[in-house]
């Protein structure tokens, strides 16, 4: 017996999904009451029968109890997203109309309801999540194409929170920065009626702190500003630091009306700008910021290189030692200008040892200049080296 159009969708979805008839070559419902349809409604030979002769699309989200459609109907941007989540698209189903591709998905728990348009960083059109409406899954597209089946896996059942929404698009149920800052602290300034502004200074300490990773230190110095280049914490003056808020606020004022913009770069005084740096203070002290920490793998044990963090683990081989990249949270306020080379040898250094410590002695003097280059080692001693004149004390205290 040949199998009919329902039938075939019907085994494609998971059961509950409530299937709406739509005009051949169209994305039109043939009912007027479509959005009311529910499952049992769908269940009747004759509604069956209309669904073989029809366009067939997915009244998603709740009626179809939480069963979505991420319909992306820009190519680039069903890649990303494939790219973003790699074991979900594979574990579900996908569908494609002319161009792009649809991921089904049956959400657990709380999702944002209704239809929402994806843009690109050029405010562009990519796409849509889809969790109320009508999907198209089967027909005829009004391009002319036939609705095809690009993976028959099962609708993967997953939470919201699953999906990993790929960078450089804006999703309206994803708060930005300045949103969040202002439903915190309230709208960034109030344009007064004769020509001023007045800044809401909490805005730009926070929209400082979201855009910079910036710590007051008062123990180890004062300010730090951390370098994404060397991975390194860099003291900073207050001076230095003003001009790093000064240059993110004059940016967000680039970014404004015509009508405006010229009128809050002129608020961004000095003495606003210190006002500014002295209420970031309060907001990132943090006295304990450089006490060593320990990682949550390897504990205190790494070196900042050239080029990576090296964490030394226990052992040999491949794993030893483990490089990462840099990153602001290993609090690192000192690098070492030379990479890990495992073939690298240091004969001249070995006879200094051997030559100070002696032959007995000398590895243990190696692994115990090893430990000092550790970040936060809490097994530290303290190391007294005793000899006579010219046995290379200093020179190994140098190095």
């Amino acid at each position: 017996m040949n199998k009919t159009q329902y039938s075939n969708v019907r085994e494609l979805l998971p059961q509950g999904a409530v299937l709406i008839p739509v005009a051949s070559g169209t994305k039109k419902p043939l009912h007027k009451g479509w959005p009311d349809t529910s499952f049992e409604d769908t269940q009747q030979t004759e509604y069956q029968e209309e669904l073989d002769r029809s366009n067939v699309a997915v009244l998603v989200g709740a009626p179809s109890q939480g069963l979505i459609d991420v319909d992306c109907d820009d190519d680039e941007f069903a890649r990303a997203f494939a790219a973003a989540n790699p074991e979900l698209v594979v574990r579900t189903l996908q569908t494609r109309g002319s161009r792009g591709r649809h991921y089904w998905f049956k959400l657990e728990g709380e999702y944002p309801p209704g239809v929402h348009n994806i843009q690109d960083s050029a405010d562009q059109h990519v796409g849509e999540f889809r969790a109320g409406q009508c999907s198209m899954i089967s027909g005829m597209h009004p391009s002319g194409l036939q609705y095809e089946v690009l993976n028959a896996a099962q609708v993967a059942e997953i939470k919201f929170s699953d999906i990993v929404w790929p960078d450089n698009y804006e999703y309206p149920w994803i708060e930005g920065v300045e949103d969040e800052i202002v439903r915190q602290v309230g709208e960034a300034f109030e344009a007064g009626a004769k020509g001023g502004v007045a800044i809401n200074q909490r805005f730009f300490v926070e929209l400082f702190a979201s855009v910079r990773d910036v710590v007051l230190a008062e123990d180890a110095g004062g300010f730090f500003l951390y370098d994404e280049g060397s991975g390194v914490w860099k003291p900073t003056s207050k001076g230095r630091v003003s001009e790093a808020v000064a240059q993110v606020c004059l940016a967000w004022a680039d970014q404004q009306d015509d009508a405006i913009r010229d009128r809050l770069k002129r608020a961004f005084t000095r003495r606003l700008l210190g006002d500014l740096v002295d209420q970031l203070g309060w907001k990132v002290a943090d006295a304990a910021f450089f006490v060593p920490q320990p990682h949550e793998e390897v504990g205190y044990a790494f070196v900042h290189g050239g080029d990576s963090m090296y964490f030394l683990l226990p052992g040999e081989g491949e794993d030893f030692p483990m490089s990462v990249a840099f990153g602001q949270e290993y609090r690192s306020r000192h690098r070492y200008a030379y990479r890990y080379d495992a073939e690298s040898k240091c004969p001249g250094f070995d006879r200094m040892l051997v030559a100070a410590f002696g032959e007995e002695q000398a590895p243990f003097a190696r692994k115990v200049l090893a430990y000092l280059l550790l970040s936060g080692n809490p097994g530290s001693h303290i190391v007294v080296i005793k000899g006579p004149a010219g046995s290379s004390k200093s020179t190994i205290v140098e190095l």
